[in-house]
């Protein structure tokens, strides 16, 4: 009983520096062999990210009837940390510009360009895609424009989350690696598939002999965005997961927890050894007779009577589980170690800080693992961002995706009460731009549009101020002038 080996995703590339319609189906071919192979790979690592783990297949050879399987799902806790942790709050979209002097939120783009992706349920499929990274090692989606008859309820283009077992990205094998075609594809019922191919100027649909579809539905043709569409999001270089870099420590946690339940069984159904006796059969009973009628009289009154010299005792041996606990602790500490998670220690020390707890208990090293994990993110994110505000722009906004920033708001160790003390001491220095206090403060899953509505607050409650001032002044003015009547008459 062996864990399949697995060592990250290959990487697919093709020697072709254009690919069109006269070699489209040639590349595709030649490149869903090698797609197949990490595609097995993925769905054995979502299996056991399920819990169908190698410790179901275990066979013993001694004592088969004692044979408990226990799986401790450490694989779906590493997931659900992971992704929770990277994406502890929504990604934002930051302006980098600084040249909101004149903007508004009825007028601002970026405020649009984030509510069309609120629209989209963008935050839900950012989860998505960081749960693949840490089970598979990479992730892909797609944005596409909407049909202007859906643009009237909305986005004008759709988020697609695709699943990396059915999706592929094929890159030039050239300098620079730039991806040549992305690729999904569906499998029907009489299992034949359809392949969706995209370059950065056309599309295709290829059938399951790779050739391009000549069915009307299924049309193939020339597109406008001027890249391609499914974006690749891998968690590293080697598009290695977070489960299988400590998959055989997970199956040992398995292991050593079944085998405890079964030493408690085994204690439990301890076998009673009669030594020195003979069961004699009486009349008309054979031996077998006798001896099951024995074994059935002892089972009833729980006891035996045993003739002079005769012994009976226990055959037993008890696992000690001081000692297996301490090998599962360890196995324990080790994979949290490898997979860069903090531990469950806690302390009992009072005059612990929050940085010493921090260190001691290794949220240092998952910040530092997420961090690597956000890098590699923004760099698929950016590719994204591009073509998002490309169909923006050409269903009425003017942005520029150089002028945004992307940002990971990850803050685990704070709450509400000093993120608004945060922002509070930013605001009150003449040295820090507003809205980068607002950027900064984590109190918002969108800082520019609350920059916005604060500023628009800020300027209406000055007007007001002002007002007030004017309205005394008046007072005070009609006040002293009537005063100055009254002297007048009494002259």
């Amino acid at each position: 009983m062996a864990s399949k080996e697995l060592y990250g995703r290959k990487v697919i590339y093709a020697d072709a520096i254009e690919v069109d319609s006269s070699n489209i189906g040639a590349i595709v071919k030649e490149a869903y062999d090698t797609h197949e192979g990490n595609s097995s790979d993925i769905d054995y690592l979502y299996g056991y990210y399920l819990g169908k783990q190698e410790i179901l297949n275990r066979v013993k050879t001694y004592n088969t009837e004692i044979n408990n399987k226990v799986v401790e799902n450490r694989a779906y806790e590493i997931v659900s940390f992971k992704t929770g942790y990277l994406l502890s709050a929504p990604i934002q979209y930051i302006d980098n510009a600084a040249n909101d002097d004149t903007e508004e939120v009825e007028n601002s783009d970026l405020a649009q360009l984030t509510k069309w992706c609120s629209m989209e349920n963008k935050d839900t499929e950012d989860m998505s895609l960081a749960k693949w990274q840490s089970i598979a090692g990479t992730a892909y989606r797609m944005a596409l424009p909407y049909k202007e008859i859906l643009f009237e309820n909305g986005s004008p283009f759709e988020i697609i989350g695709l699943d990396p077992r059915n999706t592929f990205v094929v890159y030039s094998s050239r300098l620079g690696h730039k991806p040549l075609v992305g690729v999904t594809y569906i499998t029907l019922s009489d299992d034949k598939k359809i392949f969706y191919c995209y370059t950065d100027k056309e599309f295709f649909v290829l059938n399951n002999d790779f050739e391009i579809s000549t069915d009307e539905e299924e049309k193939s043709g020339s597109h406008s965005l001027g890249m391609i569409p499914i974006i690749e999001y891998p968690a590293n270089n080697s598009r290695v997961g977070d489960i299988e870099i400590v998959l055989t420590l997970l199956d040992a946690g398995n292991t050593i927890q079944s085998n405890r339940i079964d030493g408690v069984e085994q204690f439990v159904q301890s076998i009673l050894c009669l030594e020195g006796m003979e069961i004699m059969p009486g009349p008309d009973q054979t031996q077998t007779q006798a001896e099951s009628a024995f074994m059935d009289e002892l089972r009833e009154i729980g006891g035996l009577l045993l003739p002079p010299g005769a012994k009976a005792y226990y055959l037993s041996q008890e696992l000690n589980q001081d000692q297996t606990q301490t090998l599962k602790d360890d196995n324990y500490e080790a994979i949290l170690t490898i997979s860069g998670m903090p531990n469950r220690n806690g302390g009992s020390s009072t005059s612990d800080t929050g940085s010493a707890v921090i260190l001691r208990d290794g949220w240092n090293a998952a910040e530092s693992r997420a961090k690597s994990t956000e890098n590699f993110f923004k760099r698929s994110e950016r590719r994204f961002l591009n073509l998002i505000t490309m169909i923006a722009n050409e269903n009425g906004l003017q942005l520029d995706p150089q002028e945004i920033g992307i940002r990971f708001p990850r803050r685990n160790y704070t709450n509400d009460s000093s993120n608004v003390s945060n922002l509070t001491t930013m605001l009150s220095s003449d040295w820090i731009r507003p809205e980068f206090a607002y950027e900064h403060c984590n109190m918002t899953p969108d800082p520019h549009r609350e920059y916005l509505l604060a500023k628009k607050w800020h300027e209406a409650q000055e007007e007001e101020t002002v007002n007030d001032l004017a309205q005394v002044n008046a007072e005070m003015s009609e006040e002293e002038h009537e005063a100055d009547h009254i002297t007048e008459d009494a002259v």
